[in-house]
C-alpha cells in the first residue's frame, strides 16, 4: 500500500469510516452519512489500489501460515494478475482462515465490524 493511500485510510477513519470488501470484490463504506458524502468520492478514484491492497494483505496471511516458498509466491502473483477476484474468494474461503495469526492484522474493516445504528453504507 501506497504512503498516500495509508494516509487516505487513515483520514477516513478518523472521519469514521470503515471500509470492507465484499464477496464481488465492492468496496463498502460505513459510517455517518455525513462522513460518507465527503469520503466515497475521494475513495471510488482509489478503489483498484484499495482491492489490491486487501488482496496483498490476504496473501500475506496466507504465506505466513502456510509457509510459502519463492516458486509459491511466484505462482500466487501470477494467479492475482490474472484473476483477483477469485483468488481473494479462494484465500477469504480457506476454512483455515481463522487459524492464520493469533494477533490481529490491521484492516480497514475490524475496527466497527458491525454497523452501528447511526450509521449508513455505501458500495462503489
Amino acid at each position: 500500500m501506497t504512503a498516500y493511500l495509508d494516509h487516505l485510510l487513515a483520514d477516513a477513519k478518523k472521519d469514521g469510516i470503515g471500509i470492507g470488501i465484499t464477496a464481488d470484490s465492492k468496496v463498502k463504506l460505513r459510517g455517518p452519512a455525513s462522513a460518507l458524502h465527503k469520503w466515497q468520492p475521494i475513495l471510488v478514484q482509489h478503489k483498484a489500489d484499495i482491492l489490491a491492497a486487501d488482496l496483498d494483505r490476504l496473501i500475506r496471511q496466507a504465506a505466513t501460515f502456510y509457509q510459502y516458498d519463492t516458486d509459491d509466491l511466484r505462482l500466487i502473483q501470477i494467479t492475482a494478475a490474472s484473476d483477483p477476484a477469485g483468488l481473494r474468494l479462494a484465500l477469504r474461503s480457506d476454512p483455515l482462515r481463522p487459524y492464520y495469526q493469533t494477533a490481529p492484522i490491521p484492516s480497514p474493516d475490524r475496527e466497527n465490524p458491525i454497523p452501528q445504528p447511526s450509521e449508513h453504507t455505501s458500495c462503489y
